[in-house]
C-alpha cells in the first residue's frame, strides 16, 4: 500500500485516487473481518493523518463517508430515522457521548 498521503502527492488526480485505492485495498480484505477492521483503521489514521493541510479537507472528509459506507455492517440510514443530533440530546446523554468520544480518541492517539 502506498499510502494515502503518497497518492495525493504523487498523483495528477487528487479527487479519485486515494478512494480507489481505499476500494481495491477493500476488495482484497472484504471478506476476512479482522484485516477489514485493520484496513478500516489504517485508512483512517492516514485519513486523518492529512488534517493539518486544509487543502484535503474535501479528501478527509469523503474519505471518511467512504470508510463509513464500505466498513459498516448495518444498512446505511438514508433518512436519518435510527438517529437524533447531538443537539437534541439531554445535559446528561451529551456528557455521555463526549466521554466515549474522550476515550476513543485518547485511545488512538496515546497509544
Amino acid at each position: 500500500m502506498k499510502g494515502i498521503k503518497n497518492s495525493l502527492e504523487n498523483s495528477s488526480d487528487h479527487e479519485i485516487e486515494p478512494f480507489n485505492q481505499i476500494l481495491e485495498l477493500y476488495k482484497e480484505v472484504e471478506q476476512d473481518p479482522s484485516k477489514r477492521v485493520r484496513l478500516m483503521g489504517k485508512s483512517f489514521i492516514e485519513l486523518m493523518s492529512l488534517a493539518d493541510n486544509s487543502e484535503y479537507n474535501e479528501v478527509i472528509k469523503n474519505g471518511l463517508i467512504l470508510i463509513q459506507a464500505l466498513f459498516e455492517d448495518k444498512a446505511p440510514d438514508m433518512y436519518h430515522s435510527k438517529g437524533c443530533s447531538f443537539d437534541q440530546l439531554d445535559i446528561k446523554d451529551k456528557c455521555v457521548v463526549l466521554d466515549i468520544l474522550k476515550k476513543e480518541f485518547q485511545g488512538i492517539f496515546f497509544q
